[in-house]
């Protein structure tokens, strides 16, 4: 039987190596498939060269050129939960690209799409589906559609005063 001490020791040890090895623990995979250990599978579509979706970034961030910035940069989007695609730019002179993830895709916005020189455009495909299943609205009441968690392959954050797996309570 433990004591309370080990028990608190135990358990802040425990609480401390998943935070800093578990927390962020990506599994990379062949390919353009990348998952990680919050249940999040994204499998990203071939790039569309010469454009960039507008209007949705909600992150830029810079990359260096030494590392491998199209997988760096798909890998950034599954971290985020709102990810839904990622623009990656051109080199710039000092060395760096741009990766600019976005919480929308060319389906829900195709005139979003637009050309821009020197970029990449890769949107992604939840769980190997062909289709982003948020673009369908299946969350009620102005909640907020999340893609790539669970095997119905969303999860719906609800407002204030509504529950259930779609808000609808």
């Amino acid at each position: 039987m433990l004591r309370m001490e080990e028990h608190c020791s135990l358990f802040l040890s425990s609480l401390f190596n998943f935070f800093l090895w578990g927390g962020w623990l990506l599994c990379f995979t062949e390919g353009n498939q990348v998952a990680g250990i919050h249940s999040r599978s994204l499998m990203f579509e071939k790039p569309i060269e010469g454009y960039a979706l507008q209007q949705h970034v909600f992150k830029e961030i810079y990359l260096s050129m030494g590392i491998k910035p199209f997988s760096d940069c798909k890998n950034r989007c599954l971290m985020e939960n709102t990810c839904v695609s990622v623009n990656v730019g051109p080199p710039s002179k000092n060395g760096f690209r741009v990766c600019q993830l976005s919480d929308s895709d060319h389906i829900q916005h195709p005139a979003d799409l637009k050309p821009q020189e020197g970029y990449q455009y890769w949107a992604s495909k939840v769980n190997l589906s062909l289709q982003n299943p948020c673009s369908s609205s299946p969350c009620l009441h102005n909640a907020t559609c999340l893609n790539g968690f669970t095997n119905k392959r969303y999860i719906c954050l609800c407002q204030v005063g509504f529950k259930g797996k779609q808000c609808g309570k």
